[in-house]
């Protein structure tokens, strides 16, 4: 469709075809180009009496309505002219309090993986739960993409060359499951180079964002019991839910820079003109990283390792301090000595 053009995300391209599908099969007109040679005053009974539908039959939730409208409103306005979407959207329902708010807890996340035996999905929640990355972003994300850090982390660049593009980080424990999911590809024929893609279809090829997305919420739909609420969506959403815990840590380190944390996040929009003023390095956004590292790490091995690395290195530097200021004093009650020497004289 040519009004597909006009979206830059690959995510909302996807989500747009399913409502514009899901219409298409209610009006029972075979195709989009059937459907734009309607007179404008049809599409517009078209769109009220779809609307009615959505509504008595319960069919969506009134924010899945609005949803549902937005792709309507932005495939007709593109093709056609006439269309009268301010009538349209007073007959909205009131919305209704936003569910899926809450992020998962570590233990949640552990049961998840547990109950997997796929290396790509283990792969997929480690990645997310410790990058904080949108799930939308997995399907573009590359080997080159990602680059050494200290400690055994990897740096990921998300939205490579995109005007949205931004840094975060994965732990040593997320990269070593990552090695493995790669290593049972190269088992499978796979050649694994810098422009193979980090998450693949069992083909080998592109992953699409909607099959990351069912994939992960088949799972937990499987292992974990969450509440529903009145409109019967989860309060924690299946893939998103990785995202916010990823959000809680973060926010609730007092230590960590709360603009280096919306860096993180890929949030740099969220203070006003951030991006024209505030550019830290790759090395001060890892210092904030690194704060939070135990926390998002899933195996208690890895938790473990970690504080274990982490209070030796200040053991070490403790220990390093307290030499040089030893060294210091001796020095200061050398050039002392001399100097009493000299006033002897």
């Amino acid at each position: 469709m040519l009004f597909e053009s006009t979206i830059k995300s690959e995510a909302t391209r996807q989500t747009y075809r399913i409502w514009l599908n899901k219409f298409l099969k209610f009006t029972k007109i075979k195709d989009y180009d059937s459907l734009i040679t309607l007179r404008p005053k049809m599409i517009q009974e078209i769109l009220e009496d779809y609307l009615l539908y959505c509504r008595n039959q319960r069919k969506y939730s009134p924010n899945t309505i609005f949803v549902t409208f937005a792709c309507l409103q932005s495939f007709f306005s593109y093709h056609v002219d006439g269309i009268n979407f301010n009538r349209i959207r007073r007959m909205f329902p009131k919305r209704e309090k936003t569910s899926g708010k809450k992020a998962y807890t570590t233990k949640q996340v552990r049961t998840i993986l547990e109950f997997t035996q796929s290396k790509k999905l283990k792969a997929c929640v480690h990645f997310m739960a410790c990058s904080g990355v949108r799930v939308g972003a997995l399907s573009e994300m590359k080997r080159k993409h990602l680059a050494d850090m200290p400690n055994g982390c990897k740096s990921i660049l998300v939205y490579a060359d995109s005007i949205d593009e931004y840094t975060t980080f994965i732990t040593p424990e997320c990269f070593d499951i990552l090695e493995l999911y790669f290593a049972w590809r190269k088992s499978k024929g796979e050649k694994i180079t810098d422009d193979s893609y980090l998450f693949v279809s069992p083909d080998g090829s592109k992953n699409s964002v909607r099959e990351i997305c069912s994939q992960i919420n088949t799972i937990a739909k499987k292992s974990l019991e969450r509440e529903k609420s009145s409109s019967g969506r989860y309060d924690v959403m299946s893939s998103h839910g990785l995202r916010k815990r990823f959000n809680t840590i973060l926010k609730l380190r007092t230590d960590v820079n709360p603009n280096i944390a919306e860096r993180l996040l890929g949030h740099s929009q969220s203070i006003r003109l951030d991006n024209a003023y505030f550019s830290p390095t790759i090395e001060q956004l890892f210092t904030e990283y690194e704060k939070v590292i135990t926390d998002l790490s899933l195996s208690e091995k890895y938790r473990l390792e970690f504080q274990l690395k982490s209070e030796k290195a200040k053991t070490e530097k403790l220990e390093f301090d307290k030499d040089k200021r030893i060294e210091a004093l001796e020095m200061k009650l050398e050039v002392m000595s001399e100097f009493l020497k000299e006033f002897k004289k």
